[in-house]
């Protein structure tokens, strides 16, 4: 007697799972202005929400869109910090939201190339609620994104995998 099975017919007969990839768009966003925050400087960042799966999380990248406007001819750093989800997209400012976070990853993108993506797995397995804030940082400042009020498909996103 011959047997034979494909992969997937073995994978179900042992009870594996196929890991499942899909992309989470930006659910809440805003840029923040600190004024006199750092010395006499104004610092300028973005702050992302997303609602995740309820599902164990396996991997996270947030996907970095192309920005609208870029303060430099040459290379920009964009980095990113968990924060809390106390704040709301229509009332938040510096005032009311604390720059308090946990740093998690940067890029450097040269102008004009496709950001890279920024593993944030460990965040988005430790978010409360379903829910995870980001700060995005650009240096130098005024590295512009399209916001989810733009309409377009260019905004930060999240491929989560379970």
């Amino acid at each position: 007697m011959k047997f034979f099975a494909s992969s997937a017919l073995n994978a179900a007969a042992i009870g594996l799972a196929q890991a499942y990839t899909t992309n989470i768009r930006v659910a809440r966003d805003a840029t923040v202005l600190y004024t006199g925050s750092i010395g006499a400087l104004n610092l300028e960042i973005i702050l992302l929400g997303f609602d995740l799966p309820a599902k164990s999380i396996s991997k996270c990248m947030l996907k970095i869109p192309h920005p609208i406007e870029v303060a430099t001819n040459g290379e920009y750093a964009l980095s990113v910090a968990v924060t809390d989800n106390n704040w709301a997209e229509d009332t938040v400012s510096g005032a009311n939201k604390s720059l308090n976070g946990i740093d998690i990853g940067s890029v450097l993108v040269a102008v004009g190339l496709k950001p890279g993506d920024i593993d944030v797995t460990s965040s988005c397995q430790g978010a409360m609620d379903g829910k995870l804030s980001l700060f995005v940082e650009s240096q130098p400042a005024s590295t512009h994104f399209n916001s989810i009020q733009s309409g377009s498909p260019a905004i930060f996103s999240l491929d989560v995998t379970y």
